[in-house]
């Protein structure tokens, strides 16, 4: 038999370059970095969605609606040309329990649409596929922690986060001008006020961002952190 013949061991194999200290740690960063985008994904788009609708003049709680089907300008992740979309951003933390009040669809329009928390997990379907099933409803959505009795009328909405976010459509019976304008007159019926303003309920501020640049499109640098920063230091911490 041959004689095996050990090998000296040694900390690096000859021709590897092994990383820095500073190197692994710039690696980590990295990689957290991009754990970090993905897990994020659903927060920074409602935090971008709120400054899209601050751009137009708008803020928590007033609606953004579509007057026609978007064009380019309106940037959002998935949108579709087949519908007239409604959205709107809440905070609890600032106004208490939100009142949102769906209309009744109609024979020519129907209002399909969620309440989502800030990390756009759903909480209640409106409309014609929501508990109201197309009749109409109010809607409670009730701050983290809520403790206490739901006023008789209202349909409550719990959410362990801050943020509330409408997402909504309006879909009219066609694209005639007639029943986009019919589908409109039903988006206008729409309201969102603060439980405490219930007994005289704002005005209601609608915005249309029809060939407006509406853009909730992701940072692409550094500035995304920033942002993300931003949203989190106002939600919740679970």
């Amino acid at each position: 038999m041959k004689k095996m013949v050990r090998m000296p061991q040694s900390s690096a194999r000859v021709g590897v370059n092994v990383p820095s200290a500073e190197q692994r740690h710039q690696a980590q960063l990295e990689r957290h970095a991009r754990e970090l985008v993905i897990w994020s994904q659903p927060i920074l788009g409602v935090a971008q969605t709120r400054s899209a609708i601050r751009k137009l003049g708008g803020d928590y709680n007033d609606i953004v609606y579509l007057s026609k089907p978007g064009n380019w300008k309106f940037r959002v992740l998935t949108p579709n040309s087949q519908v007239l979309y409604v959205l709107a951003v809440t905070d609890t933390a600032v106004d208490g329990p939100i009142v949102i009040d769906i209309p009744p669809s109609t024979i020519d329009t129907a209002v399909l649409g969620t309440i989502l928390d800030s990390y756009q997990v759903p909480l209640e379907d409106v409309g014609a596929a929501g508990i109201d099933k197309g009749k109409g409803g109010k809607y409670l959505l009730l701050p983290a922690g809520h403790r206490g009795d739901v006023p008789t009328g209202y349909i409550p909405v719990p959410s362990e986060r801050n943020l509330g976010y409408l997402l909504a459509r309006a879909v009219p019976k066609s694209f005639a001008a007639g029943d986009i304008a019919a589908a409109i007159e039903v988006v206008k019926q729409m309201r969102i006020y603060p439980l405490s303003q219930a007994a005289s309920p704002p005005p209601q501020k609608y915005i249309d961002a029809y060939d407006q640049v509406f853009d909730t499109v992701d940072p692409t640098d550094a500035d995304y952190f920033g942002v993300l920063a931003g949203v989190l230091n106002e939600e919740t911490v679970l």
